[in-house]
């Protein structure tokens, strides 16, 4: 039988005092993790996210909904999940639900899968079994991303289904980037299985070390040439843990960052990471 341990991490952006990311972490009835990234451009989605995290947690780790989740019943969960929100949001006395303006990450470990539910953009951070890293990018090509508030904001999903690019008319779309050879900067294009803007992956326990959910912030880590981190050479260091013992990334994540603020590079995005570590 696997070990498998979890660990967290989050970073707020350079140039703010609160993080919009919430990441919460536990291990029973599974091992899981949800992340919540909210958009800063709305007011209390600090708030919104943090309630997001713990109403999925409630609504699909304790009540196990996690058994019976698939392709078809994905877009009835997540606005359940949006529904509940809404109403915990109602009691605080906040009326503008656009704090809930948030993407949302579910993953969580059952039956020997490893299975990931996401609401918008984010990334997955993979080690496989052989030592090989890959890279998942879900993102959406306008840089405007689905936010779960969507399912029940009818002019903000359909202001957000008519942005196309003024010059080449390309419409807002998700796009998901499978960087095989992060080295080598090589990706193919998958196709998502429907036009939900929901993503369902899984993957099985016994072809993988490491396994992480991100908020979309770790592509916004940059030098004062305004110069990307290397994809490569972080994702390398990151999993370089020297102990599997314990707050395991934590203590990466913050000899990485040190490493990287050394060299001038800031986060311009909050960053919130959660790993599995099977061993």
């Amino acid at each position: 039988m696997n070990k498998i341990s979890i660990d967290t991490f989050t970073k707020i952006c350079a140039n703010k005092e609160i993080s919009d990311d919430y990441i919460i972490s536990g291990s029973s009835p599974v091992p899981y993790i949800i992340l919540s990234d909210g958009c800063s451009m709305n007011k209390g989605t600090n708030i919104g996210s943090m309630i997001l995290c713990n109403i999925a947690k409630r609504y699909f780790i304790e009540n196990q909904n996690f058994t019976i989740i698939n392709n078809d019943n994905k877009l009835l969960m997540m606005k359940d999940i949006l529904n509940k929100s809404i109403t915990s949001i109602k009691t605080l006395g906040i009326e503008d639900l656009s704090c809930l303006s948030s993407t949302l990450f579910i993953s969580y470990i059952y039956n020997n899968k490893i299975y990931i539910l996401l609401a918008g953009d984010g990334i997955i951070l993979i080690e496989d079994s052989d030592g090989k890293n890959s890279i998942f990018d879900f993102e959406f090509n306008l840089n405007y991303p689905f936010y779960i508030n969507y399912l029940i904001n009818e002019e903000c999903f359909e202001d957000f289904c008519n942005l196309t690019d003024p010059e080449t008319k390309e419409k807002n779309s998700l796009y998901i980037k499978h960087y095989f050879d992060i080295k080598n900067n090589e990706y193919k294009l998958l196709e998502p299985k429907d036009n939900s803007n929901i993503t369902l992956f899984e993957f099985d326990i016994n072809d993988l070390n490491k396994i992480s959910i991100c908020s979309d912030g770790i592509k916004y880590i940059k030098n004062d040439s305004n110069i990307n981190c290397n994809k490569y050479d972080f994702i390398k260091n990151l999993y370089d843990f020297k102990t599997t013992a314990g707050v395991f990334l934590k203590r990466s994540c913050f000899s990485l960052f040190e490493s990287l603020e050394k060299k001038s590079f800031k986060n311009y995005d909050d960053i919130s990471i959660g790993t599995f570590l099977i061993e």
